[in-house]
């Protein structure tokens, strides 16, 4: 039952960060145009944002219910605060989300709640991979990574993470494009450094294997779209619908990037012990 609870919150919440890159693209432009992607028809734009708002509170009593039941049956500190960091950036996203609709969503503001709510849906992603993972771990085994795994993971993520910031700020003005792209190249073949060995040495792996395989399709797909976009969008070709799909596609998957490098830590933290400690 809470499984099922969980996986609904989880695409409760990713369908939150949609609807959100959506008003985005409906209340300004991408940067280098002089007006909104998609033409801002205020019926179509009021609709977004009652859909956005109501998805949000969605999201805000899913969450509050999957917290309540962390403090009440989870006994290890692990979940649990990871639980109260959901309910402080969920607090943090609504306050930043009213601040927006009362400031016409200012870049800064806009940055700030872009950037948190991939970090909310990793977060969420964390509890669930910690709760219901745990119970099917195997002995743990030896690290067998030069540098180790544990160390790669980390880095994977934290690098997912920034290319997330770096591509809010974009979004919202308040940095080119340059850096979005580098990044987007190291963060790639960083993946490719992490994925392919992972699967190489645990091919049996009920976890590892999925995890890492899953990791490098959806940052190829991220990628995809980024590029995508940019060049849709630097050649001047294409619709303004067809540069609002890929630019909110592109979002969304960034956000599910980063959750599935969070993923990958998790279970590799879980699974894998350092090579310099007996299994």
């Amino acid at each position: 039952m809470i499984f099922r609870y969980t996986a609904m919150l989880l695409l409760c919440a990713l369908s939150l960060i949609v609807l959100g890159a959506w008003v985005t693209r409906e209340v300004q432009p991408i940067p280098g145009l002089r007006a909104p992607l998609v033409s801002t028809v205020q019926p179509a734009l009021i609709w977004l944002e009652q859909a956005h708002i109501a998805m949000a509170c969605v999201v805000g009593v899913l969450t509050l219910g999957l917290i309540g039941w962390l403090q009440w049956r989870i006994r290890r500190p692990w979940p649990r605060l990871l639980g109260l960091a959901a309910l402080l950036i969920l607090g943090l996203e609504g306050w930043l989300g009213m601040q927006g609709v009362r400031s016409s969503l200012s870049p800064v503001i806009g940055f700030f709640h872009a950037s948190l709510a991939p970090v909310l849906f990793s977060i969420l992603v964390a509890i669930a991979a910690d709760v219901f993972t745990r119970k099917d771990r195997i002995q743990p085994l030896k690290d067998p990574g030069r540098p180790p795994f544990r160390s790669l993971t980390v880095a994977v993520s934290l690098l997912a993470l920034l290319q997330v910031l770096l591509g809010a700020a974009y979004r919202h003005g308040l940095l080119g494009v340059l850096t979005h792209i580098l990044n987007a190249l190291v963060i790639t073949l960083m993946v490719l450094v992490v994925s392919i060995p992972v699967i190489r040495e645990f091919p049996w792996h009920p976890s590892l294997r999925p995890a890492a395989l899953g990791l490098a399709v959806v940052t190829g797909v991220q990628v995809s779209l980024g590029f995508g976009t940019f060049i849709v969008l630097l050649i001047g070709a294409g619709s303004s619908t067809t540069l609002s799909i890929l630019s909110v596609a592109h979002g969304a998957t960034g956000a599910i990037t980063l959750a599935a490098s969070v993923l990958l830590t998790i279970l590799v933290w879980q699974n894998l012990c350092s090579p310099n400690l007996k299994t």
